[in-house]
Parts: structure tokens; sequence; C-alpha cells
């Protein structure tokens, strides 16, 4: 099976609050996310069980959510395959970050209006920076979803937090290849310092404003480089 992450031994940690089936969920979702598994790739459940050291029964229960999620899909007698998303879905997934993202920037930056710490925000955004100027993508990459997801917590809504996940694995996906461009990466960065700057300042208008138009931008050039692979519907 193919895989660019080392699985051996870490589900069997046993992490305190977190079940067999959310360690299994975890380690999918990020090798989706970051291309170890292709879209149409045959998910093999011994394999998993084989490299994960689980049984095959929370591999069954982490498949069966997955694809609940719209991440892999069961084909009749040929089994779990992670599922190929189409050109039309992905602007539609666009489309909904866009509204959802700029509402967790502006409930970001009124929790730091009313008191709230930016400091672990602004500290990402710095680490953001350093890898920039570094030139290493892959850690941009990384940095960039923990950015995005910073916003979300500190916008204090549990809802985003359990919605957005699922919603950015198909995006983050591809967005693993797009960032690895480092004029794509600058783009990107600069829209992020000036969604940072509005959240720190306690502007919600603004912190919503410059999410919304960074989110839009970065979907417009991501399609460019990217519609030709995708299904057209």
């Amino acid at each position: 099976m193919k895989s660019a992450i080392s699985f051996e031994g870490e589900v069997k940690e046993r992490s305190p609050g977190v079940s067999t089936v959310e360690r299994i969920l975890l380690k999918i979702r990020d090798g989706i996310r970051n291309g170890a598994y292709a879209p149409g790739q045959r998910m093999v459940e011994a394999d998993f069980t084989a490299e994960l050291g689980v049984s095959r029964g929370p591999v069954r229960e982490a498949f069966r959510r997955l694809a609940a999620e719209g991440l892999l899909t069961e084909e009749h007698h040929r089994g779990m395959r992670v599922r190929q998303i189409t050109l039309d879905e992905l602007k539609k997934i666009y489309r909904v970050r866009e509204m959802l993202e700029g509402l967790a920037a502006r409930m970001a930056a009124e929790n730091v209006a009313q008191g709230g710490s930016a400091k672990q925000l602004q500290q990402i955004a710095k680490q953001l920076e350093r890898a920039m100027e570094d030139g290493d993508m892959q850690v941009y990459f990384d940095l960039n979803a923990s950015l995005h997801e910073e916003i979300i917590r500190l916008g204090q809504a549990p809802i985003l937090e359990r919605i957005m996940p699922q919603l950015n694995t198909h995006v983050f996906r591809m967005q693993f290849w797009h960032l690895l461009k480092t004029e794509h990466a600058k783009q990107s960065n600069e829209g992020h310092r000036a969604i940072v700057h509005a959240i720190v300042e306690g502007d919600p208008d603004e912190a919503e404003r410059q999410m919304r138009a960074h989110v839009r931008a970065s979907g417009e050039r991501m399609l460019a480089d990217t519609s030709g692979m995708l299904l057209r519907s």
C-alpha cells in the first residue's frame, strides 16, 4: 500500500480520551490530506490492520465514517477507495469555505476585542514567515493548515471546529502540491498577514473581509492549476 507516512507503532500508543477508531481516522485523514493516499487508491483493511497493529473492527468503523464524510467511496465488490472529487464539487467547497472561514475570522476578531488572546495565532504567523524565508514549502504547508485551524479555534465555535476539518481535507490534499510553488505560497502569505493583523486588532469586519478575499483568491489560483486533473462532473 502506497504511503508517505510511517504509522508503525503510532496508533498503538494510548492517548487519554482518544479511541483507537479516532486515532485511525486522524492518520487516514492526514494521509489523504498530504497526498500519501491518491484519489482512486484502494484502501485495503488487511494492510491497515498490519501496518497500524489494530484489529479489523476499528479499521472498518474508520472507513465507514470516512465514507460518510465523503473522503472514501465504496465500490460494489471492490471495497473502499479514496474518492475523487469533481471540479464542480471543488468550486462549491471553496464557496462554502469562503463563507465559513470568513465567519470564523470575524468571530476570532470579536473574541480578541473582548479580551481573548491571539498569541498562538501570532506565533504561527511568525513561523510561517520563517518557513517562507527558508523556502521550506513542506513546513509552510503544515503551518498554513495550523493557522487556519487556530483562527477557527480562536473563534470559539465548536460547530465550526467539527465541520471545517472535514471540508478542508479535500482542499488541503490539493493545496499540498499547489503551495509547493513558491509564488503561490508568497501570495497566500500576503493574505495571512492581513487576516492576522485584523484579528489582532480586534476588527471583525476587516478580518472577515480579508479572510473571504484570501480564500476566494486561493481557490481561483488553485482551480486554474488543477482543473485539468479533475473530473468535470
